[in-house]
């Protein structure tokens, strides 16, 4: 579960209380990782996980109880860029 992006807590197990400021600053880190996965995989892959990651910034969604998309957020920016 997650937290939307108007703040509070969405009801449901492992659900995150995040100010909007923190909600904000993780969206800022999604819209980051989508454009450097574009950068890191400029294939169907990069776009896909670009479109994936810009759909949660857009969402306001800040995690899930995993940790999924916070470990993704991670090994998207550790990525080198792909020179064409």
């Amino acid at each position: 579960m997650t937290t939307p992006a108007r703040g509070g807590t969405e009801q449901g197990r492992g659900s995150v209380d995040c100010s909007r400021e923190q909600v904000q600053l993780v969206a800022h880190r999604f819209r980051a990782a989508a454009d450097h996965a574009t950068r890191a995989f400029p294939d169907a892959i990069g776009e896909m996980l670009a479109r994936e990651l810009a759909a949660h910034a857009e969402l306001g969604r800040v995690g899930d109880a995993s940790g999924l998309l916070q470990r993704v957020i991670r090994e998207v920016m550790a990525l080198p860029v792909v020179r064409p």
